[in-house]
């Protein structure tokens, strides 16, 4: 028989030669085929079949040649047979419920030894395979497409006008779809919307000519590199495609090689607030003169607008910018691919209260804000109302912009960059923005005593000082919502996303969206470690401890998996965290959304979290919600849950599961009944027992809106990370390692194994067992150990603390406990393990003459270390 090749699991270690023989560890080879072969047969099956199915299953995988530990020979029959025998009664009298349940025990933190569990089920609840889930996203895609009636006028020239009807939208108001496509990681959602879309174009074109019915794409992409991706596979598809590019992009990198050819020009103006359209082509309505850039005509910005194309291919910052339509058309359809959290508020505006202070509305907002009044109840008490605060924003902004130096092509450099210099130069003044967004949460109307949203304030904000110190001064922080200014009111919309949490955030500026999930199963096994919770703090520079134990577990499982992605933060990256070889990687989380480069890896190893600062995310959301008359529930703490894995286990226990979540009594489903008696619970507490309780406790937060924000910081992240290597579309499953104990939505776990386990560090009782593995089987009592390994412990105290940590000796070490005496000693026989009693008398003869093997039934009770 062809048996298959078993993995050393915790404490089991054991490893192949290249000949597909064991030759070391071979104890712990045989403990892992008799659990194997208990699970190969149901139960009830008879010992001696599975005897016989274990016996061949050692010889033609292990080296029987010579001895074993010296004791017995390994090639003789009935030597082997007398130790699977014994090993095989032992597992089915003590463990056989924890083998056939998946080898994990429930509620533990260790792994019961045995082979690496298999999925009872072919798919996790939600997990398709792959074929279904392909054949659910082209429909849902097709459905998306045909409600929209520009889409299905291909060959309009052609059409009759019953055709041309067929095609029109229904009687009545005509809602635009609107869809969050939350789809896996490599199922294919780009992929088939870029298909279909160049493959709309492309019937048109070719029926039609170049007179067909134009359809304006927008597509935006997290970043451009994403786009670039995603406009060469539209080519490949037939289609014509644009990649917009910011004036300075790349300026960072190689200022030398921008698509404009004066970035720094374009940057200061940028920066100060002003448009950088003027500084390519000016009209002066005065003289009725167009001026040009000297660079315009072979300015690769101005290039790379194509009007022949269908689609445009944008970063996720295009969404809050004017899309023109002397460049880009009438836009008919925006796609957005990935989650655009970040985009969906502006940065952390500081305001010095001195720059508001020269009006007095700013006074009437500083004053407020230092002693910790909503300054919209001030406002509202003095009877100033929202288009007064509107009106005055507008003036002041014509006052400043009446002194805006001016911008026109062919400025000169120096003057450029003194006029529109941070510290010295023109700037826009704070106050209006900060009346506007005061006005739109006026607007609001939300109950007086809830605090302003899109301000806070600090009395003592660090901040650095000409002298190169630290000063605390007041500062004021304005943060509100980005707008669309690109979305109208009539405009489809597919958002595609590989772990959209919630329409929450979507609908902040995609009103009326819908949301759709489809989850497909991965092709790979996924390993989580416990009692680590790889948080952003333990990657700190400081503590490099996890970062080398990071690297270390990376070099360890590299040499099966040798094309490894590391998923860390930034600190992460910046604290040394390398790939284990030349073909491995590292990426930091909010880096790799929707890229294919890592497509085809063996395996990502999981090293940290982002967790937000509490305030951080309280003010994130406060940012979003600013003009929305909601409640938020700002509790200024985070709260915690019990969160549970999803465990292959077995039909048995997920029976349980299914019959407890549905209320049903256990008396009628043993299963239940016996998991109940496991807990420890009494008959009248079952239904506080349900699988949700099996796991750790988490943080979370208590408002919903802000939780969905959290979760798509830390979670969405881990799952993008998680999903690079397509697992999906492989043939061959992979390697997911998660270095944290919290569990990940949607991701079924496989194994739990301890950290330091998995790192290889020393555990309690590594040491006893190396001790016994070294003795030939036999573990004496302290005072003698002591001396028969000289290294392992500095004292006998030492020995005795790790005996009391590991409990019952002879259960952890598969053996078997066994008395002896000192002649001419008074008093309780002391303990000696060994699997046979033969082993334990030759170790004494050896090292304790003068001790004798006694039945423990007639003496005091026996002190067992």
């Amino acid at each position: 028989m062809n048996f298959p090749k078993l993995r050393s699991v915790g404490a089991l270690k054991f490893s192949y030669d290249s000949d597909g023989i064991v030759r070391d560890y071979r104890d712990n080879f045989i403990t892992a085929v008799v659990a194997a072969t208990i699970n190969a047969y149901p139960e009830g099956t008879e010992r001696d079949q599975l005897l016989d199915h274990a016996t061949e299953w050692v010889r033609e995988q292990l080296d029987l040649t010579g001895t074993h530990k010296g004791k017995w020979q390994l090639d003789d029959a009935d030597q082997l047979e007398q130790v699977l025998r014994k090993k095989l009664g032992y597992a089915l009298g003590r463990h056989e419920g924890k083998i056939r349940a998946g080898k994990q025990g429930r509620g533990t933190r260790k792994p019961v030894p045995g082979i690496l569990p298999d999925r009872w089920w072919p798919n996790p609840p939600n997990q398709l395979p792959l074929e279904w889930a392909a054949d659910i996203l082209a429909d849902t895609l097709g459905g998306f497409f045909t409600d929209i009636p520009i889409f299905n006028s291909v060959g309009i020239n052609n059409m009759t006008a019953q055709e041309l009807l067929a095609c029109t939208a229904p009687s009545g108001p005509w809602l635009p779809p609107r869809l969050l496509l939350a789809a896996s990681a490599g199922l294919g959602k780009t992929h088939g919307v870029l298909w279909r879309l160049a493959d709309r174009f492309k019937q048109a074109r070719e029926i039609d000519g170049d007179d067909y019915a134009r359809m304006n794409v927008v597509y935006a992409c997290p970043t451009v590199e994403l786009a670039m991706q995603n406009a060469a596979t539209y080519r490949s598809f037939g289609g014509r495609c644009t990649v917009s590019l910011g004036r300075d992009y790349g300026f960072d990198k190689d200022p030398k090689n921008t698509p404009c050819k004066i970035p720094k020009i374009v940057r200061a103006v940028q920066k100060a607030g002003a448009k950088a359209q003027s500084l390519c082509r000016y009209h002066d309505p005065t003289t009725g003169i167009t001026q040009f850039c000297d660079h315009y005509h072979d300015c690769a910005y101005q290039g790379q607008f194509d009007p022949s194309a269908d689609v445009h291919f944008v970063a996720h910052s295009h969404l809050t910018h004017v899309m023109s339509e002397a460049r880009y058309g009438r836009i008919e359809l925006l796609v957005i691919d990935e989650s655009f959290l970040r985009h969906q508020m502006t940065a952390n505006m500081l305001i010095p209260p001195y720059e508001i202070a020269h009006d007095p509305y700013g006074q009437m907002i500083v004053s407020s804000m230092a002693e910790g009044i909503n300054p919209i109840q001030t406002f509202r008490d003095a009877g100033i109302t929202i288009e007064m605060l509107k009106d005055r924003a507008r003036s002041l902004e014509a006052a400043r912009e009446a002194i805006r130096p001016a911008v026109f092509p062919n400025m000169n450099e120096k003057r450029a960059l003194k006029s529109f210099d941070p510290a010295t130069g023109w700037k826009p003044d704070p106050l209006v923005r900060v009346l506007r967004r005061v006005a739109d949460e006026y607007a609001a109307d939300r109950p007086s005593p809830d605090a302003i949203r899109c301000l806070s304030y600090s009395p003592e904000h660090r901040m650095a000082d000409k002298a190169g110190g630290e000063a605390k001064v007041p500062m004021l922080f304005l943060r509100y919502k980005s707008s669309f200014k690109m979305l109208r009111k009539n405009m489809p919309v597919l958002v595609l996303d590989a772990t959209g949490h919630s329409t929450a955030l979507a609908e902040l500026h995609i009103p009326n969206i819908q949301f759709r999930r489809i989850e497909v199963e991965r092709k790979a096994t996924v390993l989580q470690a416990t009692g680590i919770i790889g948080s952003m703090t333990t990657l700190a520079k400081e503590d490099s401890q996890y970062n080398a134990d990071a690297m270390h577990i990376a070099a360890r499982f590299a040499e099966a998996h040798p094309r490894m992605l590391i998923g860390t933060t930034k600190g992460g990256v910046a604290a040394g965290i390398s790939p284990p070889n030349d073909i491995s990687a590292v990426a930091h989380y909010g880096g790799v959304q929707g890229l294919n480069k890592y497509e085809g890896f063996d395996a990502v190893l999981i090293a940290g979290r982002m967790m937000p600062g509490i305030h951080d995310l309280e003010n994130t959301a406060r940012a979003l919600l600013y003009d929305d008359p909601r409640p938020l529930k700002l509790t200024g703490a985070y709260s915690t849950r019990q969160s549970g894995y999803f465990m292959a286990c077995s039909i048995e226990d997920w029976e349980a599961y299914r019959q407890i979540r549905a209320g049903r009594m256990p008396e009628a489903y043993p299963a239940v009944e016996q998991l109940r008696t496991e807990a420890g619970l009494p008959a009248t507490d079952w239904q506080h027992w349900k699988p949700e309780t099996w796991g750790v406790s988490v943080r979370c937060h208590d408002d919903p809106f802000i939780e969905a924000i959290r979760f798509q910081i830390t979670e969405a992240e881990i799952i993008q990370m998680i999903d690079r290597p397509r697992w999906a579309r492989r043939a061959k499953d992979g390697l997911i390692i998660l270095l944290t104990e919290i569990p990940i939505d949607g991701v079924p776990v496989d194994l739990l194994m301890p950290y330091n386990e998995l790192v290889g560090r020393p555990s309690t009782g590594d040491r006893l067992r190396a001790a016994y593995e070294a003795l030939g089987g036999v573990l004496p009592p302290p005072n003698m150990l002591l001396r028969a390994v000289e290294g392992l412990w500095p004292s006998e105290a030492a020995i005795k603390f790790e005996l009391n940590e590991v409990g019952d000796v002879a259960e952890w070490l598969h053996t078997r406990r066994w008395h002896f005496q000192i002649r001419g000693k008074r008093g309780r026989p002391s303990v000696i393990y060994a699997l046979e009693r033969e082993w334990a008398a030759k170790f004494l003869a050896e090292h304790c003459p003068e001790a004798v093997l006694v039945e423990p039934d007639d003496h005091p009770k026996a002190e067992l270390i």
